[in-house]
């Protein structure tokens, strides 16, 4: 058993110099699938250290239609947040949180204020967990559809420290945590 060991270790040794490889399973049988399956790890592996800044769409599995619906989605934040409403007429508690019942306006406004709340809480927590240091920039970019030209000096923020390649890197990874929180999958 041993010498054949060695055998296909030799073997192995003279593929791998001419730049060929044969994988072998556990019980030493040639085994084409394997170099198969070792290509698709080291591809996973290789993703899993790509720059931000190289990442695509793809990367995250978003589409162009996904992202649309995304972006629009933002796009509708400074509305929301000028429809919630608070104070004793925003106030739910003394209603008790029935939805669908007409002629109660404080628990109407109540449960839409809850629903906003949570949509503009996603987009917020989205950038937070994309970049930190940077989520004003990146909350004004995607609520207001503004370019990195337009946020680079930000009025009360400062000036972004991120250069415009890695600043979108970090937006496309907002919208991959805004995607997962949509789909619930977070």
């Amino acid at each position: 058993m041993g010498e054949a060991l060695q055998q296909m270790q030799a073997k192995q040794q003279r593929l791998l110099q001419k730049g060929r490889m044969m994988y072998y399973n556990n019980s030493h049988c040639h085994d084409p699938t394997a170099g198969q399956a070792l290509g698709k790890i080291r591809r996973q592996e290789k993703l899993k250290h790509k720059r931000l800044r190289d990442t695509t769409w793809n990367d995250y599995g978003i589409s162009k239609y996904r992202y649309r619906e995304l972006k629009n989605f933002c796009l509708q934040y400074p509305e929301k947040k000028a429809k919630i409403k608070y104070g004793l007429t925003a106030s739910g508690d003394d209603a008790g949180i029935r939805s669908g019942k007409v002629g109660r306006p404080t628990e109407n406004q109540a449960i839409s204020n809850s629903r906003y709340l949570k949509d503009c809480e996603m987009i917020e927590q989205a950038a937070i967990e994309a970049a930190p240091e940077i989520y004003p920039f990146i909350i004004a970019s995607v609520t207001e559809d503004l370019c990195f030209e337009d946020i680079e000096y930000l009025p009360g923020a400062g000036r972004i420290h991120v250069g415009k390649t890695d600043f979108y890197g970090y937006r496309r990874l907002f919208y991959h945590f805004l995607n997962k929180k949509k789909l619930g999958t977070n």
